[in-house]
């Protein structure tokens, strides 16, 4: 049983969109030295015949890198939980050669994990026209996205062409969502804090239920950290498994989607190519509105899911719906879930 607390004491990532005025509030821009040393070690990594999967930290040196790739994994790990990377070299670089770039990134915060049944490490964001709804991912459309969190413990986006109209990116931080829930309605907080059920949308492995088979809290908290995990699944995707969603759950839910809504909650941006967004997973909620493609203007991403490689959250996540095995949610003996200390 999970029994949280209102809001988690010495939690720094609690804030609010107006804390980051520009986009060059929050932004971790490289120079052009760390640009050309990631760009050379992609195409030796390339070079070198083994695939993206396989690059790690040491053979991929990043010394120029490195300082700021430090400062980004203390944001996410005990900060604000995003940070946006600025001036990846990707137009000097082909969508292969941009693949490594980015797995040798990652390598120095963690280890790339599947996001899918298929174990794709690594997804091509695009238009692939295909319908939100309860058979396919909601990245294959090019329709708004609501707020959710992804899986593991990171999870980048890196744009290698931007939309012709649209595909605002949107964050928002888990602990002043949960603050203002539980400042507003206790009642439905506590709802949220019990957890609901989440439909794998047909990615489920050979035998596996099309529902995760347990509630997940949307909000709790390990040691003092806040946790979050949501992806609201409509009724006509839950009904048809006999999950039965009780009144308290839609309130609770609506709730949380008009606490999202509101701006002083929503920090926006728009993903340029060369922008790799990366955000905690347990502390930061995520959205994109609706898009729209041209001639010669494509929004096309990468994405990676990644495993800290000095995790300081723990928890069931969106990982558990689609890559189980991937999951590292079971917590340590000395790492009980419920109120702080």
């Amino acid at each position: 049983m999970v029994a949280t607390t209102r809001t988690p004491r010495g939690d720094s990532g609690r804030w609010l969109a107006t804390d980051y005025p520009t986009k060059d509030s929050f932004s971790l821009p490289l120079d052009s030295a760390m640009a050309g040393e990631l760009a050379d070690a992609a195409r030796k990594a390339e070079r070198s015949g083994r695939p993206f999967e396989a690059v790690a930290a040491g053979d991929f040196p990043l010394p120029r890198l490195a300082p700021l790739l430090d400062q980004a994994f203390e944001l996410l790990e005990d900060g604000r939980g995003f940070v946006l990377l600025r001036g990846l070299p990707v137009e000097e670089l082909s969508r292969d050669t941009s693949i490594f770039a980015l797995a040798g990134l990652s390598a120095h915060l963690g280890m790339l994990v599947d996001q899918t049944v298929r174990r794709n490490r690594i997804e091509e964001i695009i238009d692939r026209e295909r319908p939100f709804d309860h058979t396919s991912r909601g990245y294959s459309s090019n329709k708004w996205l609501p707020f959710h969190t992804d899986g593991s413990d990171f999870a980048g986006l890196l744009c290698l062409g931007a939309a012709a109209e649209g595909g605002q990116s949107l964050l928002a931080s888990a602990a002043a969502v949960h603050a203002a829930i539980a400042a507003e309605r206790p009642d439905l907080a506590a709802v949220l804090e019990r957890g609901l059920y989440h439909h794998r949308r047909g990615e489920q492995a050979e035998g596996e239920p099309a529902v995760l088979p347990e509630r997940q809290p949307v909000f709790w908290t390990v040691r003092g950290r806040m946790h979050v995990f949501y992806n609201r699944n409509p009724l006509e995707w839950l009904e048809p498994e006999g999950i039965t969603v009780t009144p308290e759950e839609i309130e609770a839910q609506d709730l949380l989607d008009e606490v999202l809504e509101r701006l002083e909650i929503q920090l926006r941006m728009f993903l340029e190519p060369g922008d790799l967004q990366i955000i905690n997973n347990y502390s930061v909620l995520h959205s994109r509105k609706e898009y729209r493609d041209g001639p010669g203007k494509k929004r096309h991403l990468l994405r990676v899911w990644i495993r800290s490689k000095a995790p300081r959250h723990a928890g069931p996540n969106i990982i558990d719906l689609y890559a189980p095995w991937e999951s590292r949610h079971a917590l340590p003996a000395d790492q009980e879930t419920g109120a702080n200390p």
